[in-house]
């Protein structure tokens, strides 16, 4: 209940001959005795439903419950009665203010307990119904006879109000942010729709529900949403519950895009599934504290995700055309009342008042809320009375039914009825041939507010004043500040293209070739810095669709197509792309050069939507247009070759895209034209391509074409920093982790740190995974402090980009709890993993990948604390819950069974280890190979059990396998060939094959050495050393150990 209400309610209100204000203040010096509510019941007695004694009541019931926890004096009276008279002198309670009021029992009332008492207290009074229409609104209208009544007394209560107002000033606490651009001010002349602005406010704030709040076009939805806004934000958080607020106009007809459009903290997104997931995490982590209002949703049927909006956490207000939205709370705009017509009416037009014709004219428009204010200025610019006036309208057939109906009637609510009014309206209205011309290029842009300065490069439009003039004959609006903004009403803008509908399309050529040359990006700019004008052109494209039909046309949907492509909107590319390929098959033929590129960015489109058939169908079409117009070796050619060698790989046919790269590597090195930048990432890509494949070889070659590009690219960017160069050295740093060369790896990642460090701010999603990458590099140097410094950073700053969770924060936890395993700090490393495997419960559904792999992490902290009970059942758990979910075996799948193993191996149960391993062997061997690298790794396993059995010439065997495919599979210098030997030489040397295992002990000290992993190589001199000495070589043990001493060792 509003603050000015309660204190005139309370102050003014006679009770048995005495104003409950007049009798507190008398007793002021009982208050909190617990003496004076006896007295006050006995005075009331004969009232004991009176709002007084109901406030009371309602305080007693919870107040014992919550706030005398603990004592065993009978204090409750006491408090109630500070309770109660700060409700009379204040208006509403917070729970700061309750803490103040208690500072006295303070020992029986904690914050929490206050915060829960009140809690109580607000349901009780909801579900009472005399107090709770008191208490929901911050303002009660009063009228007739009541307000005259109450009008006498005002100057009583101004004192007290104006000491109370000071006094609530400074108990106020934070005011809700707003996360979003927050709307425009409400109109200058709203008129209060007080019952209905009563039930949104106790639906949203009181009962933390969400609301649809749906009526045809114009009749007033918008600008009551603000004002029902403009109260929960006048009010302090702990009062409404609201926290944060965003204001989002619904663009594009699709839900993601429009808040993403909305949302501040997306601003820096160039990949649209990131930002999503974003304000995702936001709405999760904020649930009821956060608001999200939600204006002008008119069709729904191409959103599904409009649909769900019941499902979310967050409240939710919603202003729509249609009630068919699911989940919500629905409440129905009805028009205005007669008197408050008449109010605004007068307020637009300065003719004489004549209340006899304008209801006639209020009776034509049905209390039509936009229509009333477009009348009101048309029939002021036209100079008329009201009477001439109406008469002009009955003669141009104005009428929005041509019946007495209500305003759920569905002739009102069909929209089209209002927009034929409104054409009849257009016709008689005082527009310049110019201005209608202007009209109708504004009204094919979203009904958004713009500044003068966004839109004059894409209207004809000579001067600022065109747009005023509109405002004054009622078709613009405008907040009227010195930089104005403007908005046209969708209502009317449907009505202008219906006006004009027959030259729509020309009369807006000039704001489609103008934006065109907008969108067009150069090529160092990316689609993510143009991102702005996607409300704009979809709008045009939304509403000119069909008229759509020239090369012209074809290029401002692929400029808008290119700019959804990179922000990673990949299917509104797909569709716009689509439009462009059938508009210039019309009109260049469906062998044109045109429509080659058109498909070319289908397949390119189709590639990154992982539709890799599809994007293979449209790359061939392309392909056959463009082979007619060039020569194999012509640039246009190479490029469409290069994009079909990369569809290959997608493919599996690995074998046909390394000769498609060699192809197009020849024909860029031949042609004159090709450039630096083409080639560079040409060979960029063929880096990725070797590296990824990992063939005997292949490292060597990706690293050649690294560093091809490397040369090329600093020739074009030299020492600038640039996004392209640091996403090129996470590239190369890949290669030399794949490698085994943590170094180098180490060296390069921090590069493209730096240079991200420079372009990004510090809360930026690759920030973060540079942090994490670091961190991991660190962890395979066993420099664990370092990686916890590097992981806690990225941790650090990505709380600060996702407050909720985060598949990336998932990904930091899971590799801290990594770290510090590694370290054998078993409870803190499951900690970790535990805080990894909440986040994706709450993100994953129960059996997604990441959940039952994080699940094997922690069994394998179990397996690592030797509480190999918990740790088999939870192995056995995770390969349970992959069965029940999927019949394909996998790569996780054999991990799961090589770690199951190893828990039975390290308990000495070695025929169930056999087994188990066995099975994770033979999944590697079906998805492998016998001669890949995973299955060398399964075998080593299985050789590790025959070992620690005492079968030394099996182990012997199958690590001598197992050594051989991963000489096949890696280069000459890796720590997966160094464990190998070593492996080897632990076998011969257990069978006193001397010979055979310092020849394997030395070739995996050489690798060591080179890699820089010095620990084991002198852990593997020490072996070397007590070979000697069991062969009374004291000498040589002793050389060899001197010779790699620590100091020595590098």
């Amino acid at each position: 209940m509003g603050l000015a209400s309660i204190i005139i309610s309370a102050a003014t209100k006679e009770i048995a001959g005495f104003t409950v204000i007049g009798y507190l203040t008398e007793k002021a010096a009982d208050i909190g005795t617990g003496k004076i509510w006896t007295e006050l019941k006995k005075k009331i007695g004969d009232r004991p439903d009176s709002f007084e004694c109901r406030l009371y009541g309602a305080i007693e019931k919870s107040v014992g419950e919550y706030l005398c926890k603990g004592t065993t004096e009978d204090v409750s009276a006491a408090i109630c009665e500070y309770i109660f008279d700060a409700w009379c002198r204040e208006g509403y309670l917070t729970p700061k203010r309750i803490s103040n009021i208690l500072h006295g029992y303070s020992s029986y009332a904690k914050q929490n307990d206050i915060l829960a008492w009140y809690r109580t207290f607000q349901d009780q009074i909801i579900k009472d119904d005399i107090l709770y229409p008191m208490f929901m609104m911050n303002n009660i209208q009063l009228s007739g006879e009541m307000q005259r009544e109450q009008d006498k007394k005002i100057d009583q209560v101004l004192a007290l109000l104006q000491t109370v107002m000071k006094e609530n000033k400074e108990a106020q606490q934070e005011k809700p942010e707003y996360i979003s651009d927050p709307p425009t001010d409400i109109d200058s002349f709203y008129v209060d729709r007080t019952i209905l602005e009563n039930e949104l406010w106790t639906t949203i704030v009181l009962s933390g529900k969400s609301v649809l709040l749906y009526g045809i076009g114009g009749i007033g939805k918008t600008e009551t949403a603000k004002s029902v806004l403009k109260k929960i934000y006048s009010m302090s958080c702990d009062v409404t519950g609201v926290y944060q607020i965003a204001w989002v106009t619904y663009i594009n007809g699709k839900l993601k895009d429009s808040l993403i459009e909305a949302f501040h903290d997306t601003k820096g997104y160039t990949d649209r599934e990131e930002a999503w997931e974003h304000i995702y995490n936001v709405i999760q982590t904020q649930r009821e504290k956060l608001l999200i209002v939600i204006d002008n949703v008119e069709t729904i049927e191409q959103d599904s995700d409009i649909e769900r909006l019941g499902d979310l956490p967050c409240r939710i207000l919603v202003t729509s055309r249609t009630e068919k939205i699911g989940g919500l709370y629905r409440y129905s705009v009805d028009h205005l009342p007669e008197e408050d017509c008449r109010d605004i009416f007068y307020h637009y037009y300065v003719g004489d008042h004549d209340n006899h014709y304008l209801d006639k004219i209020l009776g034509l428009i049905e209390h039509h809320t936009v229509m009333l204010e477009l009348l009101a200025k048309t029939a002021n610019m036209e100079e008329k009375t009201l009477q001439e006036f109406y008469a002009l309208l009955v003669q141009k057939g104005f009428r929005i039914s041509n019946e007495n109906v209500d305003s759920h009637h569905p002739s009102l609510k069909s929209e089209k009825r209002i927009t034929e009014q409104l054409k009849i309206l257009f016709t008689i209205s005082k527009c310049r041939i110019q201005d209608k011309d202007l009209l109708c290029q504004l009204s094919v842009i979203p009904a958004i507010p713009f500044q003068y300065k966004a839109v004059r490069n894409w209207i004809e439009i000579q001067h600022k004043s065109q747009l005023e003039y509109l405002v004054k004959t009622g078709w613009l609006k405008s907040d009227g500040k010195l930089v104005s903004t403007y908005i046209m009403h969708s209502v009317i803008a449907s009505a202008i293209r219906f006006q004009n509908e027959e030259h729509l399309y020309e009369k807006c050529r000039y704001v489609i070739h103008s934006i065109t040359k907008e969108m067009d990006c150069g090529e160092q700019e990316h689609g993510a810095e143009k991102s702005y004008l996607i409300p704009f052109s979809w709008s045009i494209s939304d509403v000119l669709w069909n008229h759509l039909c020239n090369e012209q046309d074809a290029e401002f949907l692929t400029n808008l197509a290119y700019i959804y492509y990179d922000i990673g909107n990949y299917d509104n590319a797909y569709q716009f792309f689509q439009r462009a390929l059938e508009i210039d098959e019309r009109v260049s033929g469906p062998n044109s050069i045109t429509v080659s590129s058109d498909y070319y960015n289908l397949a390119d489109v189709s590639y990154n939507m992982y539709q890799f058939s599809k994007s293979l169908s449209y790359l061939r079409k392309a392909l056959a247009i463009r082979k007619k117009y060039y020569s194999s070796d012509d640039i246009e050619v190479v490029v469409l070759i290069k994009l079909l060698a990369g569809i290959y790989v997608k493919l599996n046919r690995s074998d046909r895209a390394e000769a498609l790269y060699f192809w197009a590597e020849d024909k860029f090195e031949r042609n004159p034209e090709t450039d630096i930048l083409q080639l560079s990432t040409h060979y960029s890509d063929m880096a990725s391509f070797f590296r990824e494949r990992g063939y005997p070889g292949d490292y060597d070659k990706a690293r050649s074409y690294y560093q091809k590009a490397e040369r090329g690219m600093k020739q074009i960017y030299g020492d600038k920093p640039h996004p392209e160069m640091a996403a090129f050295y996470d590239g190369y740093a890949l290669l030399y982790d794949n490698m085994g060369k943590y170094s180098e790896a180490l060296s390069l990642f921090q590069k493209a740190l730096e240079i991200k460090q420079k372009t990004l701010k510090r809360e930026h999603p690759d920030i973060v995974q540079s942090y994490g990458s670091i961190g991991l590099i660190y962890y395979e140097l066993t420099e664990y402090d370092k990686a916890l410094d590097c992981l806690n950073e990225a941790l650090e700053i990505a709380d600060k980009i996702w407050p909720g969770p985060s598949s990336f924060k998932a990904d930091i936890y899971n590799n801290l709890g990594l770290v510090y395993r590694s370290k054998g700090d078993y409870p803190k490393a499951e900690d970790l993993y535990g805080c990894a495997l909440c986040i994706r419960e709450e993100i994953y559904a129960s059996d997604h990948p990441m959940v039952l792999a994080t699940k094997n992490n922690i069994a394998q902290v179990y397996a690592s604390e030797e509480r190999y009970g918990e740790a088999i059942s939870l192995f056995e758990t995770v390969i349970r819950e992959y069965r029940e979910n999927s019949t394909e075996d996998s790569a996780f799948l054999a991990t799961v069974y090589d770690n199951l193993s190893t828990a039975y191996r390290e308990m000495e149960r070695y025929e169930d280890a056999i087994d188990i391993c066995t099975e994770g062997l033979n999944i590697r061997k079906d998805i492998y190979g016998k001669r890949s690298l995973d299955y060398a790794i399964s075998l080593n396993n299985l050789a590790l059990i025959y070992y620690e059995m005492g079968i030394l010439n099996d182990a012997a065997d199958i690590f001598s396998e197992a050594l051989a495919i991963k000489k096949e599979t890696l280069p000459e210098i890796h720590g997966q060939i160094s464990i190998g030997y070593f492996n080897l030489g632990l076998v011969y040397d257990k069978l006193h094959r001397d010979n055979e295992a310092l020849e394997n002990y030395r070739a995996s000290m050489e690798i060591d050495n080179e890699l820089e992993a010095y620990e084991d190589v002198l852990l593997t001199a020490e072996y070397i050393a007590e070979i000697y000495e069991r062969n009374d070589m004291p000498e040589d043990a002793e050389a060899y150990r001197t010779l790699c001493s620590k100091d020595d060792v590098h």
